[in-house]
């Protein structure tokens, strides 16, 4: 027996303690915790359900414990720890997760499409005494993303008129519509009895049509001339989700990705704190600073205009997709503009808006902060999401088209340590199903993490602190792309066991496009800087040119084998390459640092209304002596009780802070006064 069986029948039989082999169980537990580690976490016989409860003397006493453990990476350059998904002190925040709502039992499932046709399905509607046309009447609007030139348009939707649905097969030209069934003689005001948003890949995109059909229309001319089209590429995305969590929470997938023989990456590091600046390094081969100084200078201000890695896809004529199921914590927009222009060709974000919108409307009218629905209908938010990535991969099959699909999960994960679970059915599936289809013989599959679970007590663990982060990352390649480069394996095989970051997901999507398209490689970026001289006052104009590091370090050839954190792009704060040793909370280096990094952070909130943050109490302390020296502490503020984790470099006796971060969600009641992505993490605004 170990800990994982203990944890399995201690949440899946609620009359445990009655079970004789749970003395065994719990001398097991004991000795681990008690044992050899003497972990100081007295509260684990607790519900798990009160788990916010453990305190701990310090989250890095444990320290001691990592030359213990065996070494995913170990290089001279870069030693990372091999924990287990199963350590002792995670244990108690592991529980199974709740469902908000059994979305196919709240809700009807009365309509599906069937490529562009809409389907009402009768069967379904007498199950609960209704029938089409007889007491009920349907009808159907359609969703389009408002138009460029209005203002945040990313943020809006238009709806149109209800459609009225005069039969049980009906022919749709629109790209997202949302089905209303409402009981004949019933009021006006009364609201619909059935309510469904479906989205369909079609060339009828108002802003994208005529690129979509250019598409089409290369790879038909095309088709005779060759039977080998470029692979699919295909990114599946879970926010919040370490490459340990990924194999407590998604059994079922993790079975399905081994069995198709994809490769685990144990050494991907995150290079930015939150979603976006991981894939901004993806898509674009910059750091979030170079990005935000060439292309996003105000956070109110539309991305258009950055180099994203879809450009290059659109010009091999790829038919490109961004679907993500949280619309106001999606990638380019948590307390950002969005685009303007779209992007891609197929773009969920109009359909998933106006869900949300209306579940804000149904739920609570008068609230300012978008919610995200628990379900779309009778289908989850990743069920939702899948349905249509499913019909834009039919579709690209269909007509013959390659495809480079990014769907990106956000509502089960954020935040929630065991939401993940949920959706390991529907991933599992999907891929399965995948599998079954043929889709898989020619798409390279990419299922990834951004950075691991940065707030809640999980986070203040030995454990905690380094998945947080090494995010998931897994590589799939179908068997012909072995067959022509059976080199692509080899390489991944070793570099599984190397460091890499999201630079190298940029060059390596790069160099797929590199082998099997005509597409020019990117360009290093310019940005036109105008200089004024202070002695004559003449201005003139320069050019600045924004390099792109870490050139041509793809996964599909062995990367440097002792690569440091600095060489993959990943920074000091953020690197898990070296142990930390454990300090006493009573030292004064820790009182003093927790003290530097409040004072350098109140600094930057002067002209703001936000409260002077002072030190609570110190919770984690340690230090990293290589390759330079860092104290890295954990402690509490006051006001707003907030936990936070702060880096800072220690040199000749003198500190300066490198990083600061959140360890606990932020409450939005603490920072309306701001609208900030980067203000509200340390504001407590005054009454």
């Amino acid at each position: 027996m170990n800990l994982k069986h203990c944890f399995k029948m201690w949440t899946k039989n609620k009359n445990f303690m009655a079970v004789v082999g749970l003395q065994i169980c719990i001398l097991f537990v004991i000795l681990h915790l008690y044992g050899p580690y003497k972990l100081t976490v007295p509260s684990f016989f607790r519900s798990p359900n009160n788990v916010s409860q453990i305190t701990y003397t310090n989250y890095f006493s444990q320290a001691f414990r990592l030359r213990d453990l065996g070494l995913l990476i170990n290089t001279t350059n870069c030693r990372i720890p091999d924990f287990s998904p199963w350590e002792p002190e995670v244990i108690p925040f592991l529980k199974e997760a709740n469902l908000i709502e059994n979305c196919s039992q709240k809700y009807q499932n009365w309509s599906h499409m069937d490529e562009d046709n809409l389907i009402l399905d009768h069967k379904e509607m007498l199950k609960t005494n209704f029938t089409f046309e007889k007491n009920l009447s349907c009808c159907y609007k359609a969703i389009e993303r408002t138009a460029p030139g209005t203002q945040y348009n990313d943020w809006s939707a238009s709806v149109s008129n209800c459609t009225p649905i005069k039969s049980s097969k009906t022919k749709i030209s629109a790209e997202f519509i949302v089905v209303e069934c409402s009981i004949k003689n019933k009021g006006s005001n009364e609201p619909p009895k059935y309510r469904m948003w479906h989205g369909i890949a079609t060339t009828s995109n108002i802003e994208r049509k005529h690129l979509i059909k250019r598409k089409l229309e290369f790879w038909k001319k095309h088709k005779t001339e060759t039977n080998y089209r470029p692979p699919n590429i295909l990114i599946i995305g879970h926010d919040s989700t370490s490459r340990l969590n990924f194999r407590r929470q998604m059994p079922k997938t993790l079975t399905v990705l081994e069995n198709l023989g994809a490769v685990e990456m144990l050494g991907y590091m995150r290079v930015g704190e939150s979603t976006f600046p991981n894939f901004v390094a993806s898509l674009t081969g910059y750091n979030i600073t170079e990005y935000t100084e060439l292309c996003m200078k105000n956070d109110m201000l539309d991305q258009d205009d950055c180099p994203f890695i879809w450009r290059r896809f659109d010009a091999a004529n790829y038919l490109t997709a961004l679907i993500e199921d949280e619309p106001n914590c999606a990638i380019f927009h948590y307390k950002k503009a969005g685009f303007s222009r779209q992007q891609v060709d197929f773009y969920s974000r109009p359909m998933f808006l106006d869900a949300t919108r209306q579940h804000q409307k149904d739920k609570n009218p008068k609230s300012q902060i978008l919610f995200t629905a628990p379900c779309i209908s009778y289908q989850t938010n990743d069920e939702a999401m899948l349905t249509y990535l499913e019909s834009i991969i039919d579709f690209g099959e269909k007509n013959s088209v390659p495809l480079f699909p990014i769907a990106f999960a956000t509502y089960n994960t954020h935040g929630d340590l065991n939401g993940l679970k949920l959706a390991d059915g529907t991933y599992a599936s999907f891929l399965q199903k995948m599998k079954t289809k043929g889709t898989l013989d020619n798409t390279i599959l990419f299922v990834l993490g951004d950075h691991g679970v940065r707030f809640g007590s999980m986070k203040n663990t030995l454990t905690g602190s380094y998945e947080e982060n090494l995010p998931n990352l897994w590589i799939f390649l179908p068997h012909r792309i072995k067959k022509r480069f059976p080199e692509w394996e080899n390489a991944l095989k070793i570099n599984s066991r190397r460091l890499t970051s999201p630079f190298h997901m940029y060059w390596t999507l790069n160099y797929i496009l590199d082998k099997f398209t005509q597409t020019p490689p990117p360009q290093n970026e310019a940005l036109t800087i105008s200089i004024t001289n202070n002695s004559s006052k003449q201005h003139k104009n320069i050019s600045k040119i924004f390099r792109r590091k870490y050139q041509h370090r793809h996964l599909f050839e062995p990367v440097i084998r002792d690569a440091s954190c600095s060489d993959v792009g990943v920074p000091d704060e953020l690197c898990t390459c070296h142990f930390k040793n454990s300090l006493d909370l009573g030292d004064p280096l820790l009182e003093k640092a927790s003290n530097a990094a409040l004072n350098e952070t109140n600094a930057k909130f002067q002209s703001t209304n936000c409260s002077k943050l002072k030190l609570g109490n110190i919770i984690g302390g340690a230090i990293i002596d290589r390759p330079k020296k860092k104290i890295v502490v954990g402690f509490t503020t006051n006001p707003g009780n907030f936990s936070v984790e702060a880096v800072l470099n220690y040199e000749e006796k003198k500190l300066g802070l490198s990083h600061m971060q959140r360890t606990d969600k932020i409450n939005q009641s603490h920072v309306w006064c701001v609208n900030n992505a980067k203000l509200e993490l340390f504001c407590y605004c005054k009454t």
